[in-house]
């Protein structure tokens, strides 16, 4: 299921879901991405390189190592397609419901926010005592949870170019993000799969409902999620070990980037707890603490074995930057400084759509 689940309901009911998604619209342009990208690197990248990286780290080939080790580490041969487009929802899931077309959605907007977040927030930590920068991540990361995030806006061409402004000049930053990025991409793709491999195994379990103030708390599909993150955390962990012997290799310092993905969602959370006073419950999904909370239950156990300092020294000042900027989103509602960039109505009649 979906690590966004507030209007998840929504699209399972979409008939069929399947071609609505299968016919959606792409926002990724890979020649028109080159063209921004040598523009603000033109001294680390040339075309030819792009175009190389391009053909081996990819969503397919990743998807197809992540089945592959789940044969390998499982046992189980995945049967669910892949597919990725943009439909304005930041999210992923599993659809078994038929049998004969199984497949894991990947949202492009959820992949486009990922990336640059963890880039702006990296960037934020490496020159916070540069005022300009300083103002350009606030403002960057504020426009990607609540643009972006909250109301599902991709970015235009000229929109890219702004968000990546602060990095120009600077390929090292994009590059820690971008292999965060695959990290995050590889447990996502774990954990849906994970749902698929929990779904063959499934008897009949006693589900237990909870009714809370506005939503049913399904305990079943939330101890499921849990399961499901244990399994992709897992995967990715043995990946990471593997080291250069993977053909995708997940590079061991990202080694918490799971955490920094459910941190992401905390923090899109937060900002619409601060701007639109919306505290969203997820019925069906434990909340992004409390999974980031079991993810370091398990990388804790000493089966996995690497070198985890410069992973921890990273995710340190991830979290410095990820203080930052609640600090200073809270203080600027306080001040009244954000109205112009508060768009409560639109946000209620989301809300109403979704409700309704």
């Amino acid at each position: 299921m979906s690590i966004d689940a507030r209007y998840a309901t929504k699209w399972e009911t979409s008939n069929p879901l399947y071609i609505v998604l299968k016919e959606s619209m792409s926002i990724f342009q890979e020649k028109r991405g080159f063209e921004v990208f040598l523009s603000l690197f033109p001294d680390s990248y040339s075309n030819e390189l792009l175009e190389r990286n391009s053909k081996h780290y990819n969503l397919e080939n990743l998807y197809e190592n992540i089945k592959n080790h789940f044969i390998a580490f499982y046992d189980y041969d995945p049967q669910s397609e892949m597919i990725s487009k943009y439909n304005r929802i930041l999210n992923s899931m599993f659809d078994g419901r038929d049998t004969n077309k199984r497949y894991i959605y990947v949202d492009e907007l959820l992949q486009l926010s990922i990336n640059l977040f963890i880039a702006t927030l990296l960037k934020w930590y490496d020159e916070k005592h540069n005022n300009e920068i300083y103002g350009e991540c606030f403002l960057n990361t504020l426009y990607l949870m609540n643009n972006v995030c909250i109301f599902g806006d991709a970015p235009s061409e000229d929109g890219v170019r702004w968000l990546m402004e602060p990095f120009k000049g600077d390929p090292h930053i994009i590059s820690i993000s971008e292999d965060c990025f695959w990290t995050i991409m590889a447990f996502t793709f774990a954990h849906e799969l994970a749902h698929e491999y929990i779904a063959s195994k499934k008897t009949n379990r006693k589900e237990t409902k909870i009714q809370g103030k506005k939503k049913t708390i399904d305990r079943a599909k939330i101890r499921e999620e849990f399961e499901a993150d244990k399994i992709a955390y897992d995967i990715v962990l043995r990946i990471i070990m593997e080291g250069d012997d993977n053909e995708f290799v997940l590079k061991r310092y990202t080694y918490l980037s799971p955490m920094m993905y459910m941190d992401f969602f905390d923090l899109f959370y937060y900002t619409d707890r601060v701007l639109y006073k919306k505290n969203v419950v997820l019925s069906d999904h434990p909340t992004p603490k409390d999974r980031k909370s079991s993810l370091f239950g398990i990388v804790d156990n000493d089966i996995y074995q690497f070198d985890t300092e410069e992973g921890n020294n990273l995710y340190n000042c991830f979290l410095d930057a990820f203080d930052l900027y609640k600090e200073e989103l809270l203080l600027k509602e306080q001040k009244g400084k954000l109205k112009t960039v508060t768009y409560t109505l639109r946000r209620n009649q989301l809300e109403e759509k979704y409700d309704s």
